[in-house]
């Protein structure tokens, strides 16, 4: 008789001891909190790795670019400078071979066409024009005429710095001109009679240097492979977003941590252990709400990464 007594006060003070439901709510949430609390780890570390290698990635082609196109624009600056050079040497030579010719002829007569809209040659083409003409109208002086040569042109005329070679392609045409109004002509040394000088750019393509032709192309190509690895990269650390974008995550763990182990135990250790309906509803209904809202924002991280992936 005694021994069914106690059997029933302690069946009845076990169902109403919510003590076992505590220690269980909180011995499950510390090893879903455990196993979570890794992966979210594992995954910030993937994460923090993979960003530095694309944002160091991204640097190394970021410079490499600044050099290809320092690179091509210094071999531009060469390329441009090689041809003003020979213009500024052949050009002189066709306008006193013909003294009506234009701007643009002189450019077309020297220069591939994608060098005609070149501001810099334009200017250039328009200087030798000009100075021809001028150095033309000095030398046919009748006081000058008669003795002008190019061995001694500088001498008889006021010759600007940096014509000289002007002023002796032109002394020629004169004095060819006078020997053949002398009757003393030789065709063999007129410079109307040589032969038609190929274009400049395509005799520095074809004669000057063949390998800077090849080198600049080879520098083309890779600025644009590399246009086309920084779009890839910067695509790519776009799309893995970073350690923020786990935030709300951590935050749900966090508050399903307080919800299903800190406050059980805090409960455990009050005297007498909250017992009734009320401590029980709201022991599961937090713990309820808790895992929901933990399982939602894991489930929109699986789906944020499932279509990042793809």
């Amino acid at each position: 008789m005694m021994s069914a007594l106690f059997t029933a006060v302690a069946a009845s003070a076990a169902a109403t001891d919510p003590s076992w439901l505590l220690s269980t709510m909180a011995e499950s949430s510390a090893a879903l909190v455990g196993i979570i609390g890794g992966l979210l780890v594992s995954r910030v570390v993937a994460l923090s790795a993979e960003r530095s290698a694309l944002s160091r990635q991204e640097t190394e082609l970021v410079h490499r670019r600044a050099q290809v196109s320092a690179e091509l624009d210094a071999r531009a600056q060469a390329l441009k400078k090689d041809i003003e050079e020979d213009f500024r040497t052949l050009a002189p030579r066709t306008v006193c071979n013909r003294p009506d010719i234009t701007v643009d002829g002189l450019l077309r007569e020297h220069l591939d066409d994608r060098w005609h809209g070149d501001g810099d040659l334009r200017a250039l083409a328009e200087r030798v024009i000009d100075t021809v003409r001028r150095a033309y109208e000095r030398c046919t002086d009748p006081e000058v005429q008669p003795f002008v040569d190019p061995d001694s042109v500088c001498e008889l005329v006021e010759v600007p710095a940096g014509e000289e070679e002007v002023y002796r392609e032109v002394a020629r045409r004169v004095a060819y001109d006078r020997l053949e109004a002398n009757g003393a002509f030789d065709r063999l040394l007129d410079p109307r009679s040589l032969p038609d000088l190929t274009r400049i750019t395509e005799t520095w393509e074809d004669m000057a240097d063949a390998d800077r032709t090849r080198r600049s192309e080879e520098l083309a190509d890779e600025l644009r492979d590399i246009g086309i690895q920084l779009v890839s990269v910067r695509g790519s650390l776009h799309r893995i977003g970073d350690v923020r974008s786990l935030r709300p995550t951590f935050i749900a763990l966090g508050i399903f941590a307080v919800v299903g182990i800190v406050q059980p135990v805090v409960m455990l250790a009050m005297r007498p252990v909250p017992a009734g309906t009320a401590p029980r509803v709201w022991i599961v209904t937090s713990f309820a709400a808790a895992l929901v809202g933990l399982l939602f924002v894991l489930y929109r991280e699986i789906r944020m990464l499932t279509s990042n992936g793809s």
